[in-house]
């Protein structure tokens, strides 16, 4: 490769890490960047495309992934940068996979601007480099890939799209440079084997990462749907629980018995669904009253603006505190509704019963719009009339096992087969000690409930740091490209401030 700088994919053996050297042109995307919706995905991917410097784009740059993020910086700095030639590699048959399957999940890309607008810029004035609307996740794919179609015949020779079979990392050479391993094998979607690709910059949109979202029966110790080195999972009982883009008919059942595992916003989307029968959160409040929608917009800005601030400081005790104080002042809010609207009447035609358990006093860090909705369904489903929607909820709890109740089925990793029977849950009542840790081992006892057997279990315990990850990649000082949303006083505007770019380093703001 010589000496310039440019990156080198290959297939080859993973070389060592020397820290000492410079580290290359590479920017991750995906792996630090939470939380991950559609819509912050899209701005932030086409922020990092604008604010790298032009001298990085005069060549060749390989995006890893053809999902949300991946094709916006591939689309951004085609635009951009005339002499750029964009090579993009995604490990699945076609792009934007994920959403692809997905029929049973809405993509809004506005609804997380609640109570207020998060990006300081009016929503409908927004631009996508490929413009999405509401619509089932499914729909959503299908425009972007033929948003895809229209960038091939647009720009010719100069985007490529390759899909490949497995991709299984990147690690840096010991003079600097980056080698990301792909491994074909065999021909996939017409593309085989053409050897080496080099690129000027390297840019990792590899996705959050592999799903925890099952449980190993057995292994106690063990974090939720992940083995300690040297343990082995039973083939012979090992439930597993779909993974968020998969398509269920969640929002569809009615007379069910529904455990939801996780207090983050995977976990309250589905609680959503569950009991409310809508796609998305924005769907309960569109519901309320005009009047009751504004109230609780005008009370919560103050509220949201700090818990926004303090996410983006870093400052963990100081923002512990204040999802606290937010779910609280949420609640508080809640109960002094007089009217709510077609909500009750939305519930009232649901016959699910439906238990969230989560290991917080609190839910976790989430978007605020999915928080006060699976709160305003909580509220109101104690008030709901027999035969509606019932719900309760376990603080302090983690999942600890899933079992067959019998009945001939036996768990063997299939989501969607387990989803067909019913199965007993357990739970362990976190002690004190380990509240603080949150997932650091069981520390509990095993609880008790009225009834544990359930006709669906949802597993949302989060994702890996990024897909395909390995050890060597781990000690890659990255190029960390974020945008937070930092305001710079305390008025109730959203003002952003942007992480500068530097090779090799997470430089944040204040």
């Amino acid at each position: 490769m010589g000496s310039s700088g440019r990156a080198q994919i290959v297939n080859d053996s993973m070389p060592s890490v020397d820290s000492g050297f410079p580290a290359p042109r590479i920017l991750e995307l995906s792996r630090f960047a939470k939380p991950i919706s559609i819509r912050d995905q899209i701005l932030r991917a086409s922020t990092v495309a604008r604010a790298v410097p032009s001298d990085w784009l005069d060549g060749e740059v390989v995006v890893i992934g053809a999902g949300v993020a991946g094709l916006v910086f591939a689309s951004c700095v085609l635009e951009q940068a005339e002499r750029a030639r964009v090579t993009v590699i995604e490990r699945e048959p076609n792009a934007v996979y994920r959403q692809a399957k997905a029929s049973s999940r809405s993509i809004d890309p506005f609804q997380y601007d609640w109570p207020a607008p998060h990006w300081n810029i009016d929503p409908e004035s927004i631009k996508f480099p490929m413009a999405p609307i509401r619509q089932r996740a499914d729909e959503f794919a299908k425009l972007w890939r033929r948003s895809l179609i229209r960038l091939h015949s647009r720009y010719g020779s100069r985007l490529e799209v390759r899909y490949l079979q497995e991709f299984l990392g990147a690690s840096p050479r010991v003079d600097g440079k980056i080698i990301a391993f792909i491994k074909n094998m065999g021909e996939v979607s017409g593309v085989d084997r053409r050897g080496e690709l080099e690129a000027d910059l390297l840019v990792l949109a590899r996705g959050s990462g592999a799903e925890f979202n099952c449980v190993h029966q057995g292994h106690g110790g063990s974090f939720p749907g992940v083995l300690r080195r040297g343990e082995e999972k039973d083939p012979a009982n090992h439930f597993v629980g779909r993974t968020f883009w998969e398509y269920d008919n969640l929002h569809q059942l009615k007379g069910k018995r529904i455990y939801i595992s996780g207090g983050g916003d995977g976990a309250l989307q589905d609680f959503i669904r569950a009991t409310a029968g809508v796609l998305c959160a924005g769907d309960v409040i569109s519901a309320l009253p005009v009047e009751v929608q504004n109230f609780l917009q005008s009370s919560l800005q103050g509220e949201c603006l700090h818990y926004d601030r303090l996410w983006a400081s870093g400052r963990a005790d100081d923002f512990s505190r204040a999802v606290d104080h937010l779910e609280y002042r949420m609640q508080t809010l809640i109960e002094m509704i007089p009217d709510f609207g077609e909500l009750d009447s939305i519930l009232r035609r649901r016959r699910n019963e439906v238990v969230i358990g989560h290991p917080g006093c609190m839910f976790s860090p989430c978007y605020h719009i999915n928080r006060i909705a699976a709160l305003l369904v909580l509220h109101r489903s104690k008030s709901a009339r027999r035969g509606g929607t019932r719900t309760s909820r376990l603080r302090h709890v983690k999942l600890r096992d899933v079992r067959s109740d019998g009945m001939g089925h036996v768990c063997r990793h299939s989501g969607r087969e387990c989803s067909r029977f019913r199965h007993k849950v357990v739970v362990d009542q976190l002690s004190e000690s380990a509240k603080p840790g949150l997932w650091h081992g069981w520390h509990g006892e095993s609880r008790r409930m009225k009834r544990s057997d359930f006709d669906r279990i949802i597993i949302r315990h989060g994702n890996s740091f990024s897909a395909n990850e390995n050890e060597t990649s781990r000690e890659i000082r990255q190029l960390l490209p974020y945008c937070q949303d930092l305001p710079q006083d305390e008025e109730a505007k959203f003002e952003k401030e942007f992480w500068r770019l530097q090779p090799g380093y997470a430089l944040g703001a204040g």
